[in-house]
């Protein structure tokens, strides 16, 4: 039976995907000789509908086709009671769940969440990214999504780490919190086990599969002009064009050339992106993590993001042209 369940909560763009991916290719191994089973890949679509204050509503469900109340409550009991049987039926001490969404959670979720393993020591464990990269980084994330530069430029997206874990604090108690500084250089699956309390000595082969590579700044752009005239959702759905080649889109824009992509943010939130990096940085010494404040990696625009004219005459080709074996 399990004793402690620790969920993985995130934060995005910390190598969320690698580690659930090696979290399922080394299962067997981690149970048998860790004594830890891993729940499911990602958990966050159905962990987040549990917690939600109001599930038929859940983007999360409605996008993967969740329209009912019978349906959305089915989802619900069907995942809450597997997630019980295995803490009642597993030969293992800890479980882990992975959920990056976590990291995303109102107080209100969080509360719902500790409600959830009440009865059952549960710790949160997250990964702490330099603010400035994060904002980089999830920017591009939400472009591959379906948003456009204009709109983050005006709206950039920033970690706040203060406040999530002040929440998380004020939910969970400061001895079930776990904060992992990230480093994209080490190996972070170990330092996760480590964390974990865990004696890990395996060197193990990582399965890479699925993990997105970062784009330049001119594939971003690239796909923000086709997020122009393919939005994410058409008439409240995914929109099909998107369903359709969205991989294949990503691939091409992989191999333009260029120098790395940062936000180029509005010059009026100079101040306001300044001030909530420096209060992150100096609230997450307090657990002795630390990142420089990175300032000038920041790139200030007294304009948003114009349409690339360049890329709007080919883009329906190139629409057209991932279809074929052209691409």
């Amino acid at each position: 039976m399990i004793k402690n369940v620790f969920i993985h909560a995130g934060f995005l763009k910390t190598g969320s995907t690698f580690i659930q991916n090696n979290l399922t290719k080394h299962k067997r191994l981690l149970s048998n000789k860790y004594n830890l089973e891993f729940w499911g890949k990602n958990s966050s679509v159905l962990l987040r509908s549990l917690c939600s204050p109001d599930p038929y509503n859940f983007k999360g469900n409605i996008l993967q086709g969740r329209s009912t109340r019978a349906q959305i409550d089915e989802f619900d009991n069907k995942n809450k009671e597997s997630i019980f049987d295995r803490i009642n039926n597993s030969e293992c001490d800890n479980l882990l769940i992975s959920a990056e969404s976590v990291s995303s959670y109102s107080k209100v979720e969080l509360n719902n969440l500790s409600k959830l393993f009440k009865n059952i020591d549960h710790k949160l464990v997250f990964f702490i990214r330099d603010p400035v990269s994060y904002m980089h980084s999830y920017a591009q994330e939400l472009v591959k999504q379906g948003m456009q530069l204009d709109f983050l430029s005006m709206n950039p997206p920033l970690a706040n780490y203060s406040k999530t874990i002040k929440d998380a604090l004020s939910v969970f108690g400061k001895d079930n919190i776990i904060l992992i500084k990230y480093d994209p250089l080490s190996d972070i699956f170990s330092t996760l086990m480590g964390k974990l309390g865990l004696d890990f000595k395996d060197k193990l082969s990582y399965d890479l599969n699925n993990s997105r590579s970062s784009l330049s700044e001119s594939g971003v752009k690239f796909i923000d002009e086709y997020n122009f005239f393919y939005p994410r959702l058409l008439n409240g759905k995914l929109h099909p064009e998107r369903r359709y080649n969205i991989n294949n889109l990503f691939d091409y824009a992989s191999n333009f050339p260029g120098e790395k992509f940062s936000l180029k943010v509005h010059l009026s939130l100079k101040e306001k992106i300044y001030m909530q990096i420096k209060k992150d940085i100096n609230f997450l010494k307090k657990f002795e993590i630390y990142f420089s404040s990175n300032k000038n990696s920041i790139e200030f625009s007294e304009f948003p993001y114009n349409k690339y004219l360049e890329i709007q005459n080919s883009i329906q080709q190139i629409h057209l042209n991932l279809r074929g074996d052209e691409i």
